[in-house]
């Protein structure tokens, strides 16, 4: 696959997940910081006693997609393959998406998806 493939491939996830969260919750989300700065509190009111590891899993797959088309929409960037799974590359830094979202399922707040973009955006400052 080419990157452009592989970017369309996870674009088209994410937009499963507009598309849900439009129709089952009537929130138009963007792919822009306002609506990346929302995911937290849609996770906690759709799930807000978490998940099963196999609900984890289905909803990790569109909901890192469409954080991750958050991220390079904000900052640019491409999604790569690790040994880790799949994360956005943005200038020298991979943020493993993935694995975030599974742990914002399994430990709520304890981490947070606008902690985890906060923290990269005061960082992507300093190095910039």
């Amino acid at each position: 696959m080419t990157q452009q493939e592989i970017n369309k491939a996870f674009r088209d996830r994410a937009e499963i997940c507009r598309d849900a969260t439009k129709h089952m919750m009537k929130v138009e989300l963007l792919y822009d910081e306002a609506s990346l700065l929302r995911v937290d509190d849609i996770i906690s009111k759709a799930w807000p006693t978490g998940s099963s590891s196999g609900d984890i899993k289905k909803r990790c797959e569109i909901w890192a997609s469409y954080v991750g088309e958050c991220l390079r929409a904000i900052f640019g960037g491409d999604w790569v393959k690790t040994e880790a799974g799949w994360g956005v590359k943005i200038g020298q830094v991979v943020l493993n998406v993935f694995a975030k979202m599974e742990k914002r399922f399994q430990s709520g707040m304890t981490d947070s998806i606008s902690f985890f973009y906060e923290a990269f955006k005061q960082q992507s400052r300093r190095v910039a």
